[in-house]
């Protein structure tokens, strides 16, 4: 190998790494991105629940259920339930739309571990207006590791729009 193409290698590899490389910008529009399509996608699934169930559909989000970028993952994802209705799993910095009617709900998040039956983690009673947009987090704190074991503390709250813009 002579001199020439050894500097030509010098100037091509550094180009072949870059394209994978993001910037912070980069990466908070390419999570927009996917979170505008994920609420895409739920909003064509209720429409087509409601048309299968013979009623006009909700047209505003009048609670987020959330979970914090920060959460630890273990096991299966924690899912979000309204009263009996199974809605979406929460992985990290998940945010889900809940398209309800005005009334009194409970929210509750569930976990299941290798198929067995789920248990509840938390419960919250929530009123829905026409007008108020609710923000509820959830959120897991590991407290303890035994064995095989994962103790955790967790948390349902309702939070401001700002905590959730920042999913935290």
């Amino acid at each position: 190998m002579n001199v020439e193409s050894r500097h030509a290698w010098l100037i091509v590899l550094p180009a072949l790494a870059l394209p994978g490389c993001r910037t912070p910008e980069q990466t908070e529009a390419r999570l927009q991105r996917k979170e505008e399509l994920r609420a895409a996608q739920e909003e064509r699934r209720e429409q087509a629940k409601a048309e299968k169930e013979g009623r006009a559909p909700v047209e505003r989000c009048a609670a987020y259920v959330y979970r914090k970028r920060s959460a630890v993952e273990y096991g299966f994802r924690p899912v979000v339930y309204v009263g009996e209705d199974r809605i979406a799993g929460l992985g990290r910095g998940d945010s889900r739309c809940l398209r309800l009617p005005p009334g009194k709900y409970t929210v509750s998040v569930k976990r299941s571990i290798a198929g067995a039956p789920t248990w509840t983690i938390r419960t919250a009673e929530i009123e829905v207006t026409e007008v108020a947009t609710l923000y509820i987090r959830f959120s897991e704190v590991v407290t303890a590791v035994a064995g095989s074991a994962i103790l955790t503390s967790a948390t349902l709250d309702l939070v401001t729009e700002d905590l959730w813009r920042e999913r935290q």
